[in-house]
């Protein structure tokens, strides 16, 4: 998921479900996400909460260069929705 064969700039949406945190890379995959997003795109994140208990998700999705729109915990879950910043 860090170096995809994808053009830069090429699609609306990117979703992580259960997987950022599966590999010690993730940050790579936020930066890959972000360079194949059109401006102004979608990244969608479903993660386990637990996973996110010493690191904060909002601020890791922010420092690679999106907005976030809404994040919430629903369950055992946590669920994040941004966009692609300038």
């Amino acid at each position: 998921m860090a170096h995809t064969p994808l053009e830069d700039a090429l699609l609306d949406a990117a979703v992580f479900s259960l997987s950022l945190l599966m590999g010690r890379n993730w940050p790579e995959y936020l930066e890959e996400a972000r360079r194949v997003l059109k401006p102004y795109g979608y990244l969608f994140v479903a993660e386990r909460a637990s996973r996110w208990e010493e690191e904060n998700l909002e601020g890791a999705v922010a420092e690679y260069g999106f907005d976030v729109i809404r994040s919430e915990q629903r369950g055992k879950f946590r669920y994040l929705r941004a966009v692609k910043g300038d």
